[in-house]
């Protein structure tokens, strides 16, 4: 599952929604479905690559945030297939310039 996630980051134990007494952290994996045209998929794309490494740096300093990024991710998700070639690529190499890619300074 690993090498098929698009997305993949750990909740750390004392987590609001993973507590302590589960003893090591949790893995998650998020799995897009591919989108309608090209690009086709979202695995190894700038937006996801940085968006995994500072959701693992967030997730342990400030859950609200993390939980805020994860939301906003799946919304962008939907809209994608309507968004031109252009403004797509440029979004998935991370300088769409959106919300996502740029949360709090991220």
């Amino acid at each position: 599952m690993i090498k098929a996630a698009d997305l993949l980051f750990e909740v750390p134990v004392g987590h609001p929604v993973w507590p302590a007494e589960m003893h090591e952290p949790l893995t998650v994996a998020v799995i897009f479905p591919y989108l309608s045209r090209r690009p086709w998929e979202l695995r190894k794309t700038g937006l996801l690559v940085e968006l995994g490494r500072k959701l693992c740096i967030v997730l342990k300093e400030d859950p609200d945030v993390g939980r805020d990024i994860l939301l906003e991710l799946c919304l962008l998700t939907r809209q994608m297939d309507t968004m031109s070639v252009r403004d797509l690529c440029r979004l998935l190499r991370g300088h769409g310039g959106h919300k996502v890619s740029s949360e709090q300074g991220l």
